[in-house]
């Protein structure tokens, strides 16, 4: 299953950026797994949760132009995107309370 979660920011570094270089990231149980090489456009990062049993990864991608944050959550099989969703949330809202101003939650299948 697949959750796009969009969030809105006020201007300003690229989220995906500050999230990638974000020392307090391992505390919110995040394992930061792959980065596309700086200065190559788009830049990508790709996160998973450090907790045994939440499944998912989450793909990040900044667009600059719309000052959105782009969250694709990826699950295999039946596995279900809500936990590691609600984590994702959690995180953006405790630390970027100032850059964040909606988040906007599309499920697919």
């Amino acid at each position: 299953m697949q959750v796009l979660v969009l969030v809105p920011c006020t201007k300003g570094e690229s989220l995906r950026e500050a999230i990638v270089n974000d020392p307090e990231l391992e505390q919110f149980q995040f394992n930061l797994l792959e980065v596309k090489r700086k200065g190559r456009y788009p830049g990508w990062a790709k996160l998973k949760s450090a907790l045994q049993g939440i499944d998912g990864v989450i793909n990040l991608k900044w667009d600059s132009s719309a000052c959105t944050l782009q969250c694709r959550i990826h699950t295999r099989g039946e596995g279900d995107p809500a936990p590691i969703a609600g984590d994702l949330i959690a995180y953006l809202l405790q630390r970027f309370p100032d850059r964040v101003q909606g988040i906007t939650i599309y499920p697919r299948e």
